[in-house]
């Protein structure tokens, strides 16, 4: 277990994918850096090892620090498709929130010109 001190803390891992806030214990949003994406998204893609729940908050996780300018639209949009190979509804009901909201803001950008 590591606590956080400060607002933001160094955190030295040995391996990747390594994944935080398992269990979504803590109400907060965690920013992996570009390699562990990568490494999450291969393994979301690839096996089942991580619990539906975490996918879930993977997939909140990114959409909103894409919004928010975090993350990159990229990552956001690779990771959703391990959704092809989902069978649980939790990370459904995440992807659909947070694309709901996605399209409405590019949806009300098409009015505006």
């Amino acid at each position: 277990m590591y606590w956080l001190q400060e607002r933001s803390a160094p955190l030295i891992m040995e391996s990747k994918p390594y994944l935080l806030n398992s269990g979504v214990w803590g109400y907060y949003r965690v920013a992996y850096d570009e390699e562990n994406w990568k490494a999450l998204i291969h393994s979301l893609k690839t096996s089942k090892n991580i619990h539906y729940l975490n996918r879930a908050r993977l997939i909140d996780d990114v959409m909103n620090l894409a919004r928010a300018n975090h993350a990159s639209y990229e990552t956001a949009l690779d990771l959703l498709l391990f959704l092809k190979q989902e069978d649980e509804f939790i990370p459904w009901e995440s992807a659909i929130r947070t694309l709901t909201f996605l399209h409405s803001r590019m949806e009300a950008s098409s009015y505006v010109k």
